[in-house]
């Protein structure tokens, strides 16, 4: 995946979602549902698989496993159903935080091209 350049000038935003307070106290162990933990939710969502998702993304598996892990020690819920071989399918609350990363996003980058920045 290629990166964006900022021209410069232009405001830029990272955004990641955080448990709720007192969930995890005022921060989260492991960096809260990032671009990355985002990007391979969708992958799952489209190959049925995190191994096919991290390698779409050139990340390792390993890596996907702890990017994973982390977000769902965060939230202290599950993302996603593994079934060995068969594959990993999305979580009620996996789809639900993808789906709400993806409409913040979308409002975000809405805001930035009415120049409200």
């Amino acid at each position: 995946m290629a990166k964006t350049q900022r021209r410069a000038g232009t405001p830029h935003f990272i955004l990641t979602i955080y448990p709720p307070d007192g969930q995890r106290g005022e921060f989260s162990k492991h960096g809260g549902f990032c671009k990355g933990a985002y990007l391979l939710l969708r992958g799952v969502d489209e190959t049925g698989s995190l191994h096919h998702a991290a390698k779409d993304l050139g990340m390792s598996y390993s890596k996907a496993w702890t990017l994973i892990n982390g977000v769902e020690d965060d939230f202290q819920k599950s993302l996603l159903v593994r079934h060995g071989a068969l594959g990993s399918v999305l979580t009620d609350f996996g789809r639900k935080l993808m789906n709400e990363y993806e409409h913040i996003y979308q409002d975000a980058m809405t805001l930035r091209g009415h120049h409200v920045w």
